[in-house]
């Protein structure tokens, strides 16, 4: 009886293990994106993500991305009390794209100093706004610049900046 006992056993660990082991890792299967999963067996529903490099290049993604031109704020640009933060960049893509947003944040804690944003469905964007520089002691940012190229939001390019703001 004991001896059963322990094959049933044996035999449902066996069973269980296979079951688990069949089941595939959803995520992001192209190794192109920078999100992307080398351990992901099933693909996920628009997940991936292409960023765009400070050097404004882009990975070469098997989707329809976008050419962004991030001109200002520049790769590590330091600005000084009162100084203006111009943001400008251009966005273009073949078909619509579904909006775009745009961050500043204290590297420190992420707390938001600056933000916008449009919904319009377009193929062409121009993004152009300012911040001034008020901070009270020296203080690191990141822009975040996301493009949205689908309407749920989840197939996005990113470009990111850390600039420097002195009080």
């Amino acid at each position: 009886m004991k001896t059963s006992i322990l094959k049933i056993t044996f035999l449902l660990a066996i069973a269980g293990l296979t079951m688990i082991s069949c089941k595939k890792k959803e995520g992001c299967t192209d190794p192109a994106a920078e999100n992307y999963d080398a351990e992901a067996k099933k693909p996920c529903d628009n997940c991936c993500e292409y960023h765009v490099h400070d050097d404004g290049h882009t990975h070469t993604p098997t989707k329809d991305t976008a050419t962004i031109n991030l001109t200002s704020p520049s790769v590590s640009a330091m600005y000084n009390n009162a100084d203006t933060v111009f943001i400008n960049a251009t966005v273009t893509r073949a078909t619509d794209m579904h909006g775009y947003d745009y961050t500043l944040k204290k590297v420190s804690d992420q707390s938001l100093v600056h933000s916008g944003a449009s919904a319009s469905h377009a193929k062409n964007y121009t993004v152009s706004d300012f911040w001034v520089n008020n901070v009270a002691s020296h203080t690191d940012m990141e822009f975040t610049l996301t493009i949205y190229l689908t309407h749920d939001h989840n197939e996005n390019q990113v470009i990111k900046r850390t600039i420097h703001c002195h009080p």
